[in-house]
């Protein structure tokens, strides 16, 4: 027997009313990615609110027990896929779900970021995805997004987060030839296929090693990508008006800022108590271990040889 705390009834609730607004009114998804530690849950926050939209949280996540994933949870959590041919039918069924503003198969995780209900009532949805980078062009085309929102962070705050994370998973305890047995036995892009080799050649690097490598193959594939507008953490951070006004204008939504746009997002409020933003955004420089930023540094110029036209290492 299911326990009905308010949590649990909440969720129920917007999943009913979500059902409803799917197949009464016509559904625009917005689409943001970005690697796990670059402020994405803060920024879909913000910008939902700011445009009206509910908010749909990580349906490719293995806490939603897709098809895809064979019920396995902790030991796939680090997978982000290459290809869209991995997903099936079911998959895509549920990932259509997401992207009307459904929770795949009614999972609570996916309603994380909800407040209230009435977001459930909004007609806009923004869906957050931080294993969607490889697949964000197909994810345009099957709904329709005008373009997709990247968030990037510097990629030693994000190495520095990684390692600091108490997820019941990490990235650098990966098996990457397991998590991608299914790109192995399939023809994939010379780029998809070069991206696989190098993931297989990094797998049993130092843990700081194999979270840059992941980001760096990510976000270099990310920047080469036609549909996708890029907009730093850091920027978003600084200069919030701004950045939220430029981010909705190329989704092609007018945005009221919420009063609260400073508000730690659900996963990361523990971390940001008394916390100001020059440590919000800067305090690896001095956190970091000299030689991980070295071995970080080594890896990020060999993988995206233009990384310092981007970020200054």
């Amino acid at each position: 027997m299911i326990e009905l705390t308010s949590r649990n009834l909440f969720c129920k609730t917007s999943y009913v009313i979500d059902q409803i607004v799917a197949k009464t009114q016509k559904v625009q998804p917005v689409l943001i990615t970005g690697y796990w530690r670059s402020g994405t849950t803060w920024v879909q926050n913000v910008l939902a609110a700011g445009i009206g939209a509910k908010t749909l949280f990580e349906p490719l996540e293995p806490n939603t027990l897709l098809p895809l994933y064979n019920g396995r949870i902790k030991e796939v959590a680090p997978y982000v896929p290459l290809s869209f041919d991995v997903l099936s039918k079911d998959d895509l069924r549920f990932l259509d779900l997401a992207f009307a503003g459904i929770s795949p198969k009614y999972q609570q995780f996916n309603y994380l970021s909800r407040v209230n209900l009435q977001e459930a009532f909004r007609h806009n949805v923004v869906v957050k995805l931080v294993r969607g980078q490889y697949i964000s062009g197909d994810l345009k085309e099957r709904y329709n997004l005008s373009n997709v929102l990247h968030v990037s962070r510097h990629p030693m705050a994000v190495t520095y987060s990684m390692l600091r994370t108490d997820w019941e998973w990490s990235i650098h305890e990966a098996d990457f030839a397991q998590l991608y047995a299914k790109e192995h036995d399939m023809p994939l892009p010379d780029d998809k296929q070069a991206i696989l080799d190098t993931l297989l050649r990094f797998n049993n690097q130092p843990p700081e090693c194999k979270i840059a490598a992941t980001w760096a193959l990510a976000e270099k594939y990310t920047e080469e990508q036609s549909h996708t507008r890029v907009f730093r953490y850091e920027d978003l951070v600084t200069h919030p008006e701004r950045q939220f006004q430029a981010m909705a204008q190329q989704i092609g939504h007018a945005l009221t800022l919420p009063n609260n746009i400073s508000a730690a997002s659900v996963v990361t409020a523990k971390d940001r108590t008394h916390i100001d933003t020059e440590s919000r955004l800067h305090s690896w420089r001095d956190k970091l271990d000299s030689q991980k930023q070295s071995n970080i540094r080594s890896v990020l110029r060999e993988l995206w040889p233009d990384i310092e036209q981007h970020w200054e290492l």
